[in-house]
């Protein structure tokens, strides 16, 4: 059976976009259309992917069932579909003590790259992998964040999980001062296990939250130069 993916963003269905597959499996992939073959360590192929989506303005990326070594962030460009095959089938999982990063979240999208508006998120679990990460690292490893989004409009989280992070799990917020997201839908998504709040909503006008559930965050709060506001699991 042929693989079908349609470009879809918000309530906006796009048919002149780029459709792509990742896949574990390698002699799968060698006869499908539009697949890139992840290999042992994924980050490289995933975001290969993206940014060709972002050239052709558009499109999405299926990541097949399977558990995908990220050594490094995940960064995603406007009109983008990204959608695994569920919830703790299609596992994106940090590598076990990864190099330190300054930016926000392993999979992130932010203005300052461009076009981020019109974003999916869909079916999938991030795993932070803390218990295999150095501890009470220096202000260097901030930013070990899940999903992170930055004055991005028209975003829509569906059935994501994210476990194990050192810091927050969803972030989605605006531009730090009086510059706004618009327009966020998170549902049927799970915070556990993270270090500080599993759910940081900031920033964002108009946003829909459904049946999401957080458990088990705030395990080791530590405050940021911003805001000293004791960590709250919600």
């Amino acid at each position: 059976m042929k693989s079908v993916i349609l470009c879809f963003f918000g309530l906006v269905s796009l048919t002149n976009c780029l459709d792509l597959i990742v896949s574990l499996d390698k002699s799968w992939c060698e006869k499908t259309p539009n697949c890139l073959y992840a290999g042992e360590n994924a980050s490289n192929i995933i975001q290969n992917g993206l940014n060709m989506i972002r050239i052709e303005k558009g499109g999405s990326i299926l990541i097949k069932e399977g558990v995908y070594i990220l050594s490094t962030q995940l960064t995603l460009y406007g009109n983008t579909t990204f959608v695994g095959e569920g919830i703790d089938k299609t596992v994106f999982k940090l590598q076990d003590f990864a190099s330190s990063w300054r930016l926000s979240g392993i999979l992130r999208s932010t203005w300052k790259s461009g076009n981020c508006s019109n974003l999916v998120f869909k079916s999938f679990t991030l795993d932070g992998n803390k218990q295999n990460q150095v501890v009470n690292a220096s202000i260097s490893d901030y930013g070990r964040f899940g999903l992170f989004t930055e004055m991005c409009h028209n975003v829509v989280v569906d059935s994501v999980r994210i476990t194990s992070f050192q810091g927050y799990g969803f972030d989605p917020h605006g531009n730090k001062g009086d510059r706004f997201a618009y327009n966020l839908i998170i549902k049927n998504c799970i915070a556990d296990t993270n270090d500080w709040d599993g759910f940081t909503l900031d920033q964002t006008i108009g946003i829909d939250v459904q049946n999401c559930t957080s458990y088990n965050n705030c395990l080791l709060y530590t405050s940021d130069a911003a805001d000293d506001t004791p960590c709250v699991d919600l």
